[in-house]
């Protein structure tokens, strides 16, 4: 499971978190909802290990106050893609990977990439690719990684509707095999359609929905 408790955060005077609690099992897919600068990124960016702060943490079964003991097992995609656009998508594949530790799992990147539609595509530089393409090539390393948890900020509001619907088929089934995703969006239809629990933010709390 992931839980964090007395999770405390903020920029500067603007509280967005005070002792907030937060909690998932295995293959729970959870939106997190609220107002605009509600702090949904901020969370997002604090367990990405982004941002840092107070809280405690367990994240199944590794026990801690930060996420730097578990990097390798969280995979982050923002909604702007970390890419290189002097560098061509399969060099931006490679350094990726090699970040990561995780070249092992290229031909898995490149396979994506293919359903994609995007294979032909990567010899070019990414500069003179869409922001469509660009988030393809991101999710594709980023969803091609072993990992226990998964973190998507608006994750699909660039993405062409075959592309969306490949995009949840692997979100699926990476829930399926026990790990855990926590997405904002602002599309409702993806919310109701991927998320199992929803969380608001509200008076710098996380707050459980019943209806979810």
């Amino acid at each position: 499971m992931l839980e964090i408790t007395d999770l405390n955060f903020s920029y500067g005077d603007k509280l967005i978190f005070r002792n907030a609690s937060f909690y998932a099992q295995r293959g729970d897919r959870v939106c997190i909802l609220g107002e605009n600068g509600s702090g949904k990124t901020t969370f997002l960016r604090i367990l990405a290990g982004i941002l840092f702060c107070e809280m405690k943490m367990n994240f199944f079964g590794v026990y801690d106050t930060n996420v730097r003991s578990v990097i390798q097992r969280i995979g982050f995609i923002p909604d702007k893609p970390y890419l290189y656009d002097y560098l061509t998508g399969k060099e931006n594949i490679e350094l990726i990977m090699n970040i990561f530790g995780e070249s092992k799992v290229k031909s898995k990147v490149e396979s994506l990439c293919k359903e994609f539609e995007l294979h032909e595509a990567l010899d070019n530089y990414v500069k003179d690719y869409s922001l469509g393409m660009k988030h393809k090539l991101y999710m594709a390393c980023i969803l091609s990684r072993e990992v226990d948890l998964l973190l998507l900020d608006e994750p699909l509001s660039a993405l062409d509707e075959k592309a969306q619907k490949i995009a949840l088929e692997k979100l699926f089934d990476f829930s399926k095999r026990g790990g855990v995703i926590i997405f904002t969006t602002h599309i409702e239809s993806v919310s109701n359609c991927l998320a199992t629990k929803k969380y608001i933010i509200h008076d710098y709390q996380l707050k459980l929905l019943n209806n979810a």
